[in-house]
């Protein structure tokens, strides 16, 4: 599905929900729960209402399961993505602290210890 498809849904669904005056149904279920069940219910219009308002909460509920699924799956991939792209940086960083260091260039002069740990700008974007 795509991303505009799935925002054309989202907007159906809230639409559809904004449409019913929510307070007022929840009025009529619960006057209708005290005095009567559901099936001795005869106002066609009424029930048309109790359907329209569970109808609509189904489908926002739905819409909000898929939205929060795929969010977390996008969330998961970004995830593994940066420990990745990280993890093949600290190694560039290590091939180059080595190779410098065989060359005769001391990283201490940069801040730069041994295990590769910067003086002056660790912690400064709260990650390591």
């Amino acid at each position: 599905r795509s991303k505009p498809d799935e925002q054309k849904e989202i907007r159906a669904a809230d639409s559809a929900i904004r449409s019913v005056d929510m307070d007022k149904e929840i009025d009529r279920i619960e006057e209708d729960d005290e005095d009567r069940e559901y099936g001795k219910i005869n106002d066609a219009q009424r029930l048309r209402n109790i359907i329209k308002m569970l109808k609509a909460e189904l489908r926002d509920s739905r819409t909000n399961h898929v939205v929060v699924s795929e969010t977390k799956t996008n969330l998961e991939v970004q995830t593994f993505d940066l420990q990745s792209e990280l993890s093949k940086e600290k190694k560039k960083f290590q091939k180059l602290l080595r190779a410098s260091q065989q060359i005769g260039f001391d990283p201490a002069t940069l801040g730069i210890e041994e295990n590769g740990q910067d003086h002056h700008h660790h912690d400064d974007d709260g990650m390591n």
